[in-house]
């Protein structure tokens, strides 16, 4: 078991030194680790009374799970359809 997972360890470690793997790995988690998050007080505004629509926990749940479920009809439809397009194509089409 050890010498299985020695080789693992040692090919995780030869394939992050390719600057192919590492440089995205660094940039993903930089971006994630940097950004700044702001549904807690979006949540808030939207279901205070006196600031904010005053709209109900239920309703903004509904709201998020509708945006969720279209990102996910547009990756399905970006990967049946629209995947041999060119961006360029894509994005002068609208």
């Amino acid at each position: 078991v050890t010498d299985k997972l020695g080789l693992a360890i040692e090919g995780i470690y030869k394939t992050i030194k390719f600057p192919e793997v590492w440089k995205p790995s660094l940039y993903m988690y930089l971006s994630l680790a940097l950004s700044i998050r702001n549904h807690e007080g979006k949540f808030y505004w939207y279901t205070n009374p006196n600031a904010g629509p005053a709209f109900s926990n239920e309703f903004v749940g509904i709201i998020y799970a509708i945006g969720a479920t279209t990102s996910i009809l547009g990756v399905l439809i970006y990967h049946r359809t629209l995947k041999d397009y060119p961006f360029r194509a894509i994005l002068f089409l609208v």
